[in-house]
């Protein structure tokens, strides 16, 4: 999250192995742009010592993320609250439990499914 500077050297490039090899000055460096990350100060991990907190937001996660909650909600906290509670028998009546793990579709078994058709356009 804190500004960095990062190596752009290729790790094998242009560097020898054996005894008598110098170090190598002239590394290339990329400077953090003033602005960049976030300032220490405002942190959320601030004040917890040796606590890292990540915020920055992974971008292939952002596509499960949702502007709305579901139909049965009002608040987002009020979904939360269902997504935590634990759905196991020993923490729900045996009512519950088999309401809440049962099939939405129930079929016999060897039974063929036929899969979903798309209606076509037709075309004018």
């Amino acid at each position: 999250d804190a500004p960095k500077t990062e190596d752009l050297t290729l790790p094998g490039w242009g560097s020898w192995g054996g005894k008598s090899i110098q170090p190598k000055k002239g590394k290339v460096l990329r400077k953090p742009a003033p602005g960049e990350g976030i300032e220490k100060s405002k942190r959320r991990d601030a004040k917890l010592g040796s606590v890292i907190i990540n915020q920055t937001l992974p971008k292939s996660a952002q596509k499960y993320y949702s502007s709305n909650v579901p139909f049965p909600f009002y608040t987002p906290e009020q979904y939360e609250d269902t997504l935590q509670a634990p759905i196991g028998k020993e923490w729900n009546t045996a009512k519950s439990y088999s309401k809440a793990i049962k099939p939405r579709v129930m079929t016999k078994a060897g039974r063929i499914i036929n899969p979903l058709v798309i209606p076509s356009k037709k075309k004018q």
